[in-house]
């Protein structure tokens, strides 16, 4: 194979301007030729100070271990060495260096010189390093987490999965891996379409909401789980799915007890409560006698309390009723518009006696029909607006807007009352909750309304949500999906 040959002024320019440190060494391992970028790795000015140094004894070049190298490179054997910690003789500075040697031979085929290539590689050195660390971390926490966490493929193939995870499923991660978590029978048949969704939902880059489902262990044993899964994307691109799974069998077994507690203490409850009701009524009314201003006093006191425990009781027992699955909507085409406005006629009587404006605000031209259980979301409606009229100021305003989206109809209801404080928000739809600052307000509420709101409309495929502002007011949205046009 012939090389063009490059003239030796080309071949000066080239050793002066080149980014990597070039020197050449005698047959003696004596330092005859440093080029500049040399120079510098070594932390020199001027090239006397290497000039004639002897590489085979210098103590900078034997800790490095570079001695056996450059032998044997001087014996004709070609080398490189990678990774090499080295400690400047001048400097004492620590530098990692690759050295690349290339025996120069005579005619006869003798090596007469060592040509040596040298680059400093500390920084790369470094990153690796980090890098290390960094995966090394990763790996402690991801197998300390309190949480199982499963990675799968786009087509939902195991990956991995850290010990948490190989607890709470039973099987160790190559009894699992490679195989589909959709065709392997760890998903109990009843939750498998559900399962299928959100996995589908994570590959289009979505994070979703953790949801709940049953799973059969290695074992056999079936248990629940709570879920939430976020997409696996290198550079833009989908490539799988990461999970957070929780064994939630105890919380599930708790809510359970709970919920049929309420129910048997609520169904215990009513009829005592009723016939109180009905008694009270009764002397109201005057069946049982006529009853002077004290006693008619403290009989009205009686039926109010008696109403109040009666509402109580009732939404404990539709609380429960909806935790336990034992409600079935029967959905059916309801315009929203229609029945806000039956609800709001049905109010009057406190809207006029608080003074409040009702304003009806639509942002399109007719308000498409929904698909929802009319009977449950008067529910909905009617504590939405009931809060606020009773949370709102005197001469207050209620501003009811209606706008759609592509898939739902949006409802925002609008107050100018007292508003909820920012660090109570995130609890106002949970059971029992009421905020600080209406406690003080002479009004009454059993702090249901709105869990038992929240959870019928997502039950019915739609979401609930709030804006508030403390002292100025709240607004409440309630999304729910159109009716669909049948083809």
């Amino acid at each position: 194979m012939k090389y063009c040959e490059i003239p030796s002024d080309l071949q000066q320019e080239i050793l002066y301007h080149s980014p990597i440190g070039i020197y050449t060494i005698d047959k003696h391992g004596k330092v005859d030729s440093f080029n500049p970028k040399m120079m510098e790795l070594a932390g020199v000015s001027d090239l006397s100070q290497v000039i004639g140094l002897n590489t085979l004894t210098s103590p900078s070049y034997k800790k490095a271990g570079l001695v056996k190298f450059f032998k044997e490179g001087l014996k004709g054997k070609p080398f490189f060495a990678d990774s090499i910690e080295y400690y400047s003789y001048t400097t004492g500075k620590r530098s990692v260096r690759t050295y690349h040697g290339v025996p120069l031979k005579n005619s006869k085929g003798r090596c007469e010189r060592l040509l040596l290539l040298v680059q400093d590689v500390t920084d790369k050195e470094q990153i690796m390093e980090d890098l290390r660390m960094s995966e090394e971390n990763y790996r402690t926490l991801y197998d300390l987490a309190n949480d199982g966490i499963i990675k799968f493929d786009e087509q939902f193939r195991f990956v991995s999965m850290n010990k948490k995870a190989v607890q709470i499923t039973g099987y160790i991660d190559k009894e699992i891996k490679g195989k589909n978590i959709l065709e392997m029978g760890i998903i109990a048949p009843s939750s498998l379409s559900m399962v299928a969704k959100e996995l589908k939902a994570g590959l289009k880059s979505r994070v979703n909401t953790p949801f709940e489902f049953e799973i059969i262990k290695k074992d056999g044993r079936k248990i629940w789980v709570e879920l939430s899964c976020a997409p696996i994307s290198i550079k833009n691109k989908v490539v799988g799915v990461v999970s957070i799974v929780r064994d939630c069998s105890v919380r599930k077994e708790l809510s359970k007890m709970r919920a049929e507690f309420i129910s048997i203490a609520s169904h215990q409850l009513q009829t005592p409560l009723s016939a109180i009701k009905l008694s009270s009524e009764l002397f109201i009314n005057g069946y049982l006698g006529k009853l002077n201003k004290e006693q008619s006093k403290y009989i009205k006191h009686i039926d109010q309390s008696s109403k109040r425990a009666i509402t109580l009781v009732n939404n404990l027992l539709k609380s429960s009723q909806i935790e336990q699955g034992r409600i079935k909507f029967a959905k059916k085409p309801v315009a929203l518009q229609k029945l806000i406005a039956e609800i709001i006629k049905e109010e009057h009587f406190v809207i006029d006696e608080k003074d409040i404006q009702i304003v009806m605000e639509n942002k399109v031209d007719k308000t498409p029909l929904v698909n929802i259980d009319p009977a449950m979301i008067r529910i909905v409606i009617q504590n939405i607006i009931s809060n606020a009229i009773k949370y709102n100021k005197l001469h207050g305003k209620i501003i009811i807007t209606s706008e759609t989206s592509q898939r739902n109809v949006i409802f925002a209801f609008e107050d100018t009352g007292v508003g909820i404080p920012d660090d109570q928000q995130k609890r106002v739809f949970t059971e029992f909750f009421r905020a600080e600052n209406v406690l003080s307000l002479s009004t009454v509420g059993t702090g249901l309304g709105l869990s038992i709101a929240k959870q019928i409309v997502e039950l019915s495929g739609g979401d609930m949500w709030l804006d508030s502002i403390e002292g100025k007011g709240t607004k409440i949205y309630i999304s729910i999906p159109k009716l669909k046009k049948i083809k």
